[in-house]
């Protein structure tokens, strides 16, 4: 795997923390900074896609797509923050195979989705 090298300024309570956690992690300081990063970088694309969602730009399908998320998991996740679903034929038709695969009874997640 190739690498690019940079060099970066962190804040002295950042640096506190990352050097807590790699304790735990027993990895090298490269190993752990880039898998914050790459879970950081998915945090970004999550937030990005449920914006583009809920300004009506993307379809729910479009937005785990962008995501990485389940369709199940982003549901959940616009749920908790209390974004309306507007679920398309496309989108329910991928529910109800993602609740098969994961045996899940998609008319309870239907349910929790009607009391919204």
């Amino acid at each position: 795997m190739q690498y690019i090298e940079l060099k970066i300024k962190l804040r002295p309570e950042v640096m506190q923390e990352i050097n807590k956690n790699l304790e735990k992690e027993k990895q090298d300081i490269d190993s752990f900074i880039n898998e914050l990063l790459m879970l950081g970088l998915s945090e970004v694309r999550k937030k990005n896609a449920i914006q583009s969602y809920i300004e009506g730009k993307i379809t729910l399908s479009e937005a785990c797509k962008l995501s990485g998320s389940s369709l199940i998991e982003l549901i959940n996740e616009l749920l908790n923050i209390g974004v309306p679903i507007v679920a398309y034929t496309e989108d329910l038709r991928e529910l109800v195979v993602e609740c098969a695969k994961n045996k899940i009874r998609y008319y309870k997640l239907l349910e929790e989705l009607g009391k919204e």
